[in-house]
């Protein structure tokens, strides 16, 4: 049964989250976030320790402008879920105990807003971040939507011509039964280790399977800048992270 809640107030937000496994945190299930084990996500959820940072600050900021540039280049209509300040929707699938809060929709798919370096999205514009295609297919899971588009936006938003030009990777994913398979039995099983108070380990033959088979599902809507300009930038971006001028962080 999927449950869709009108939240008005942030803690009444919190307490819904503290019920679930969230779309942000479901990639720590499946392996899929390299920085956080499904025991440490776990642990920063019962003491409530993680209450977001500088990144994750600036990735909510701009979720208007992701969709604004998004819509203008593709010709879309995403709108925000959150068209009141403060008042999110959140969607609860119940029998897999996993919420979402999805960024915005045309109502009949979801779009999810991301934010980056220059360097993380020239490199996703080839191979998508699959932590953040986790998400969006949890979101796709709790609303009972087809389908959904992952936009990312680089941050460095100079320009140097009057020509809109913006650093952009952008594609799209639809459902498949062998993917929901996949995540709502890794979820049973991440519930059950919980509620007997054992420790849960990622399946990682499993997550290798989701992996190509989430690369496998996902459509590039925008193509790789393959100019001279656009190779340029590329090794620009490579030379800076050799040498340690970028520190490699997403929002």
């Amino acid at each position: 049964m999927r449950v869709q809640h009108v939240v008005r107030t942030e803690s009444h937000w919190k307490e819904l989250r503290r019920e679930v496994i969230t779309a942000t945190e479901v990639a720590s299930v499946l392996g899929l976030n390299k920085y956080r084990s499904p025991m440490k996500m776990w642990e920063e959820k019962e003491l409530s320790s993680f209450t977001g940072n500088g990144y994750t600050e600036v990735g909510e900021a701009l979720e208007s402008v992701v969709l604004r540039f998004t819509n203008r280049i593709l010709g879309t209509t995403f709108e925000l879920y959150e068209k009141e300040p403060g008042v999110k929707h959140f969607f609860v699938l119940e029998e897999a105990r996993l919420g979402a809060t999805p960024d915005a929709t045309d109502g009949a798919s979801l779009l999810e807003c991301k934010t980056s370096g220059s360097h993380n999205i020239l490199s996703w514009q080839y191979i998508p971040n699959l932590q953040y295609l986790a998400q969006l297919y949890a979101q796709l899971l709790c609303t009972d939507f087809k389908s959904g588009m992952l936009s990312c936006l680089s941050t460095d938003l100079s320009q140097c011509s009057q020509d809109l030009k913006l650093d952009i990777a952008a594609g799209t994913i639809a459902r498949n039964s062998i993917i929901d398979d996949i995540i709502l039995s890794e979820l049973q099983r991440f519930w059950s280790k919980v509620m007997q108070g054992k420790a849960f380990r990622v399946n990682r033959t499993l997550t290798k399977e989701l992996e190509w088979r989430l690369l496998l599902a996902y459509q590039r809507v925008i193509p790789p800048d393959l100019s001279p300009e656009g190779l340029l930038k590329v090794k620009q971006g490579l030379d800076d992270l050799k040498h340690g001028r970028l520190i490699s962080r997403d929002y």
